[in-house]
């Protein structure tokens, strides 16, 4: 049976350990989150899901980002962080509005 197996954690060396603990058992995606406790930068943001892309090997990653995220990431941010981790298979995130949609439909045709 498919499985996903989340491994968020506010702190990044937890979400690390647990992504690789996870990975031994062979689920379809693993869930993670951005750090939490401090806005990370965009070359911050794409370091931190390489690392843990790496360490998933070759699990993919589902990126939840929560709207009460201290980085909510929105439509415009999404093509860079896929671009240089093209393992993410899936996002998890809040709604919004109309125009939200219209733009994050933009994202879902990558």
């Amino acid at each position: 049976m498919p499985f996903q197996i989340g491994a968020s954690h506010p702190s990044p060396q937890v979400t690390l350990a647990r992504v690789r603990r996870a990975a031994r058992y062979a689920p379809g995606a693993i869930q993670v989150i951005l750090p939490d406790w401090f806005a990370p930068s965009d070359p911050e943001i794409r370091v931190y899901l390489r690392r843990l892309a790496d360490a998933a090997a070759p699990v993919p990653l589902v990126l939840y980002n929560p709207p009460h995220a201290k980085r909510t990431l929105q439509a415009a941010d999404y093509p860079d962080v896929l671009d240089a981790v093209p393992e993410i298979v899936g996002i998890k995130v809040g709604d919004a509005d109309a125009s939200w949609y219209a733009d994050m439909n933009e994202v879902s045709k990558r």
